[in-house]
């Protein structure tokens, strides 16, 4: 599997390094580049073999052709032995990859490119197209072509598998002499002659007789048949047909979604049966599919991720999960250049027994997986901050909150807030605050204000000090608020009493939040100064 991916100088990549998990999800916000690294990897890997003719100017980053383009990925483990030239003698050897690299660079005598492979015995070699196809790489982009995945050739999904078919098949001298013997019959029948209209003997007869005429003066003779399947590639014939109302259909005619289901079958086949050395890579695999159908996709990803490595693009929080924020790699794009945004290791953020807590609770929530997609985040302790949050802040801030992708975040409690500092840090989105009640009510006892305590400076740990992500609330959110509350009636109470209360008689707490997501105004600058 593909354990590293690098490229540089590639239309909106300056330079770029992945370290990818078996399932890796690349997301970001549309047009920032995620696409072209999918582009990227299917030149080097791709169903036409790498070469300058898959370039042009305007491939390079900021069209800039001092420096050469490189795609490179590195392999977890060697690929088998083939044998190869040297790069730095004309002598030849046994490599095994475990780097495929590919640069294109443009000079005074034009576009050239060098595909190498490095062996695991420190040689750099020569790439051929027998190393290149040890990788099974299958590339589905958001434009879905159908007609093509779903069409036989041995560079889409059907025809991957079904060519690995037919050379099984033919392993065997005896299975094939039975079958074309058992063909022979059936072939017969549809060579036969009929009166009524054009047979194939008489189309045989007349255009065989034109081409001869034709070819007068030449070597070569013509002898042509109609074979009812192709002596070259036994399962080249067959098609996808479905029944609708009674009718068959070929698969090219029905409808868009049910073609989408079918080849997101095909692609879990391909994972399921070739196991070793596949890798699959699709954007928006959402496309067309219910949010049950999205969830229960997603479920299936992970399980062939076992022993397959799925890259995917998304914008759908069912494709994702937070306690799984390993696999994601999110990418934004800054004065025309993609960037990746998360670079440390998961362990230096979070530890294992977090991570197992955070999925037992998270299992059927999949709204905190909308962490991945907002620019700005509110975490926060319960459902009434989170239901009233968003209230508030168009209340004092007018509609250009609406006009914010910002997400107010339930943590399930304030010893959980810690935990969602390290995740959004791990993941590089640093535009985020916490909002939490300090639990310091009067009448309090000793244990019941050290245990507050202790809550606030586990957030304060996972801020490593930067309070200016800090909203405390004292001493609690309703408190301060000051509407009246019960268990049952908190959200509802919450939110009527936003909705009775003016702008300006808002807690100044809050402004802080809403500084934090609009520029701020003239009059909430200087009301933060006073406070």
């Amino acid at each position: 599997m593909i354990s590293r991916i690098y490229i540089s100088n590639y239309k909106s990549i300056s330079e770029l390094e992945i370290f990818p998990e078996n399932l890796c999800a690349l997301i970001a916000p549309n047009s920032t580049g995620k696409t072209n690294v999918f582009k990227a990897l299917n030149i080097l890997l791709g169903e036409t073999y790498p070469t300058e003719k898959a370039f042009s100017k305007e491939d390079f980053h900021k069209r800039n052709t001092k420096h050469p383009i490189i795609i490179r990925v590195d392999l977890s483990k060697p690929l088998g032995a083939v044998y190869a030239t040297k790069k730095s003698s004309s002598g030849k050897g046994n490599c095994e990859a475990i780097a495929l690299q590919l640069e294109y660079r443009i000079t005074e005598q034009g576009g050239s490119s060098y595909f190498t492979c490095f062996g695991a015995d420190g040689e750099e070699y020569y790439g051929n197209g027998q190393i290149r196809d040890q990788l099974s790489w299958v590339y589905i982009p958001s434009e879905r072509s159908f007609e093509k995945q779903l069409s036989m050739s041995k560079w889409t999904l059907f025809g991957k598998i079904l060519s690995k078919v037919d050379v099984n098949f033919r392993a065997n001298k005896e299975r094939v002499d039975a079958f074309e013997k058992s063909m022979n019959e059936p072939k017969s029948i549809l060579e036969k002659d009929f009166e009524e209209g054009i047979s194939y003997a008489k189309f045989k007869s007349v255009f065989v007789s034109k081409v001869e005429q034709n070819i007068l003066g030449h070597s070569n003779g013509c002898d042509l048949n109609l074979e009812i399947y192709d002596p070259l590639w036994y399962y080249k014939m067959i098609q996808i047909t479905t029944m609708e109302s009674d009718q068959r259909f070929n698969v090219e005619e029905i409808g868009s979604g049910t073609q989408n289901l079918i080849l997101l079958s095909l692609f879990q086949t391909f994972a399921s049966l070739m196991k070793s050395n596949a890798i699959l890579a699709i954007e928006e695999p959402e496309l067309y599919l219910f949010p049950h159908a999205q969830r229960q996709l997603y479920r299936e990803f992970r399980k062939l991720s076992e022993h397959t490595q799925i890259f995917y693009t998304t914008h759908s929080p069912n494709f994702v999960d937070i306690s799984n924020c390993n696999e994601a790699i999110i990418l934004r794009k800054e004065d025309g250049e993609t960037i990746k945004l998360n670079t440390g290791k998961l362990s230096d953020f979070i530890d294992e027994g977090a991570k197992h807590e955070l999925h037992l609770q998270t299992k059927f929530n999949s709204s905190v997986n909308e962490i991945f997609f907002a620019d700005k985040i509110i975490l926060v302790e319960g459902d009434t901050e989170k239901s009233t949050f968003p209230h508030i802040l168009e209340k004092i801030g007018g509609s250009e909150v609406g006009a914010i992708n910002y997400l107010v975040l339930n943590c399930s409690s304030k010893d959980f807030i810690p935990f969602y500092i390290r995740v959004c840090k791990f993941l590089g989105l640093e535009n985020f605050i916490a909002a939490y009640d300090t639990d310091l009510h009067d009448g309090k006892n000793e244990h019941q204000i050290n245990t507050a305590k202790k809550s606030t400076e586990g957030i304060y740990e996972a801020l490593e000090g930067d309070i200016s992500k800090c909203v405390e609330l004292h001493p609690d959110f309703e408190t301060l608020c000051g509407y009246s509350t019960s268990d049952k009636n908190k959200i509802r109470e919450a939110v009527s009493w936003v909705g009775k209360t003016d702008a300006d008689k808002m807690p100044k707490d809050f402004l802080k939040i809403l500084e934090f997501l609009l520029p701020p105004k003239v009059e909430v600058a200087e009301a933060i100064k006073t406070e």
